[in-house]
């Protein structure tokens, strides 16, 4: 799913005069710091992985480098570092 909507966004934004680069399914990493700079997810406990509010610690966000001006976004305060530091069922069950 990932590789269909990056190319598709990677085609549209290059038919409407942009450049784009997708690097594709194999390129894609997680990148907890930056989904969570922008506004995208919020880190947890873990920290090693965004969580989104919506969709949980599944969100897998990808990344594609353009020329098209955004507005830029602010960080997320949605609870959940304050959530995890109360649940802690994650930190009990690491070994």
């Amino acid at each position: 799913m990932i590789e269909v909507t990056g190319s598709c966004t990677q085609r549209f934004l290059m038919g409407i005069g942009y450049q784009c680069m997708f690097g594709g399914y194999e390129n894609c990493y997680p990148h907890p710091g930056l989904d969570t700079m922008v506004g995208m997810t919020e880190l947890g406990r873990a920290g090693n992985h965004g969580i989104n509010p919506s969709a949980g610690i599944g969100f897998t966000p990808t990344s594609l480098t353009t020329d098209l001006s955004l507005e830029p976004t602010n960080p997320i305060d949605a609870g959940i570092l304050k959530f995890c530091d109360s649940c802690a069922k994650c930190a009990d069950a690491c070994p």
